[in-house]
């Protein structure tokens, strides 16, 4: 969840969620200090907008020091989290030592191999799903069938969340194999991971670049790029929505199928690219001049994997991983499809507030459709029942400020009340250098690359990606999969072993590093940098002679 996120996406997103976790340990038994107060927001919850993990309740769920616990840093983080302060502060929020009963453990190793299982039922409920708030007549009646739909999409939800733990329990199992075969946790065991989970398979998250570069290709070969380009953007998407060429019904393909996404795509606020296509079309005017094969891969035998490997493994590992790998990466597949059906029901969502904020409008109960962002359900129902304008007045105030919460960044870990980073704040001793030039993080991706250097902080500086750059951005999601085939490289300060980024340079073959905190300061446009996906380095070299 990049970024501040509206009034409104906090108080779904953190419902929809929170109802979901509590049914899951109550089923599961766990002692969860998760979301256990009625009077504010625990587990996950808002600060200046931006959305906020509490570390310690999380990691404790299933114990401190256990196997799960640990996937779950390695998922999120990418790593192992080693701050004393913050263990010993995780210890103390144990009021109970967890203890696997035998129903725990039969629960555990059930989920463990049926996490995806009933997908299909989930995502043809979700996507067949008949929109009824959408039918009535007043602001009232189309509220009242909004709060109505709330426990309908908790089956997405839960999908998302079990085949997340899934992906994190697969992922601990994978890295227990090859830090016992290395006997340590370096560079080595990350770049291995990286290599094991790179699969050919239909990631979900992963089809959008390589959907968007089949679409820029088929043009090509339609009306060539010199015509397309010559289009407006408003002509091309005309013509792509109408026309009766392999391009166009690929492109309406790609709509139907991940229309639904976007940047920021679990804020009801968000547009999506179904709800605004231009920046696609805008996009595809710049890969049809870079146009390029299909980039997905053959899988590799477990032999040849084997082979590639830096970790040197036993014949007992090799066993072991043949059983395991192919478990983390249907994990990673199920974890991406699942999160597809969560923000699809969003949309639903998403389609249903914004035709309630039109209706308050014609009735004179909001001055502007956008306001019903700024507003919480209960300020919802009052204004309807008062029309008070101190509620409007309050929604005013916290869109006024909403482009400054925007701008903020965080640190990755915080202790105390979160601040954000300001710039004179930030201080290079924090970063890990191993020279003036090099920066060293976690390598998600392998593969090396040189090129120029893109910082990108916003989609509208990625919007002047050039072929073949290398992009350096805070974090991605989503919304940035379009850019991927333009680009070399991925280089993002926050992230883990299956964050949004690492997943889709691994399918699309693209080296990335994460963790590399604080190099969109110390890179800049421009710089000539080598991109090393297995050591995971990020270091400047002397420009190219022109």
């Amino acid at each position: 969840m990049p970024g501040a996120t509206s009034t409104l996406g906090i108080e779904l997103v953190t419902k929809f969620f929170s109802i979901i976790f509590k049914r899951q340990s109550i089923e599961k038994g766990l002692v969860d200090s998760l979301f256990k107060s009625k009077y504010f927001l625990t587990g996950f919850f808002p600060f200046s907008n931006h959305m906020m993990v509490t570390v310690a309740e999380m990691i404790i769920r299933y114990g401190l020091d256990t196997p799960r616990s640990k996937g779950f840093m390695i998922s999120i983080f990418g790593r192992i989290l080693d701050d004393p302060e913050l263990l010993e502060y995780a210890r103390s929020k144990v009021t109970e030592d967890f203890k696997e009963s035998l129903k725990t453990k039969f629960m555990y190793y059930k989920e463990l191999l049926s996490f995806d299982f009933g997908y299909e039922r989930v995502r043809n409920k979700i996507h067949n799903y008949h929109l009824d708030f959408l039918n009535y007549n007043t602001a009232k009646e189309t509220f009242t069938a909004l709060l109505k739909s709330c426990s309908d999409f908790d089956d997405a939800g839960r999908k998302h969340i079990d085949c997340s733990e899934g992906s994190s329990n697969w992922n601990m199992y994978m890295f227990t194999i090859l830090c016992q075969a290395k006997g340590s946790f370096d560079t080595d065991v990350y770049s291995d991971f990286a290599r094991l989970l790179a699969t050919s398979s239909d990631v979900e998250s992963a089809n959008v670049p390589q959907a968007m570069q089949e679409v820029a290709n088929q043009i090509v070969k339609d009306i060539g790029s010199e015509k397309f380009n010559s289009l407006s953007i408003e002509e091309a998407e005309e013509w792509l929505q109408t026309s009766t060429s392999l391009a166009g019904y690929k492109f309406r393909q790609f709509l139907k199928r991940h229309g639904h996404r976007c940047l920021k795509e679990f804020d009801v606020r968000s547009i999506t690219w179904g709800m605004d296509p231009k920046l696609l079309v805008r996009l595809l005017q710049n890969l049809v001049t870079a146009t390029k094969e299909d980039t997905k891969k053959d899988d590799d035998s477990m032999d040849k994997i084997f082979s590639q490997l830096r970790v040197p493994l036993s014949f007992m590992s090799k066993c072991l991983l043949r059983f395991v790998v192919p478990q983390c990466r249907r994990a990673v597949r199920g974890r991406e499809a699942g999160k597809s059906l969560s923000i699809k029901s969003f949309d639903h969502w998403r389609q249903g507030f914004r035709r309630l904020a039109k209706q308050m409008v014609s009735e004179g109960r909001l001055p502007d459709a956008d306001l019903i962002f700024f507003l919480t359900l209960d300020e919802m129902n009052d204004l309807l029942e008062t029309r008070s304008p101190s509620i409007i007045s309050r929604a005013n105030y916290r869109k006024k400020l909403f482009p400054t919460l925007e701008k903020y960044k965080f640190p990755e870990i915080m202790k105390g009340t979160p601040r954000p980073i300001n710039d004179e704040e930030e201080s290079a001793d924090k970063y890990e250098f191993i020279a003036d030039l090099t920066m060293k993080g976690i390598p998600v991706s392998q593969g090396v690359t040189k090129g120029y250097a893109r910082v990108a902080m916003t989609l509208e500086e990625a919007a002047h990606l050039k072929p073949g750059e290398i992009l350096i951005t805070y974090s991605t999601d989503i919304g940035w999969s379009p850019y991927f085939p333009i680009i070399s490289g991925v280089v993002t300060e926050l992230g883990g072993l299956i964050s949004h980024g690492a997943v889709v340079s691994r399918e699309y073959g693209l080296p990335c590093v994460v963790g590399l905190q604080g190099a969109t300061k110390r890179f800049h446009t421009g710089d000539f940098v080598l991109l090393d996906g297995k050591k995971g380095i990020l270091q400047r070299l002397p420009q190219l002679e022109q």
